[in-house]
């Protein structure tokens, strides 16, 4: 007899660092906080654009980056050095567990 799987499979995410190394511990914090959105669960991509970085709005060091499906982006997204990660779009950061 089969049985159907009672959780859904997550697609592995690929990591991108455009005009910098990448830096393993913001793919990290992203990858755990991606698990426990269930508006996230067909990513499979994310492109972040240079180094962490702070600006005079915002002191906290974050990364910058899109979280993508194949090649429709879903949110931008800051990832913070303190696990904080903060989308642009309202209703994935109210769908974060």
């Amino acid at each position: 007899m089969r049985r159907g799987l009672s959780s859904v499979a997550r697609t592995f995410l690929q990591y991108i660092w455009k005009g910098t190394n990448s830096y393993p511990e913001y793919e990290q914090m992203l990858d755990k906080k991606v698990k426990q959105n269930s508006r996230l669960s067909k990513a499979n991509k994310v492109e972040f654009a240079g180094d962490p970085h702070t600006s005079e709005k915002d002191e906290k060091k974050r990364a910058s980056g899109q979280i993508f499906q194949d090649q429709m982006r879903l949110t931008s997204v800051h990832v913070y050095i303190d696990g904080t990660v903060e989308y642009s779009k309202k209703s994935y950061n109210d769908a974060q567990e």
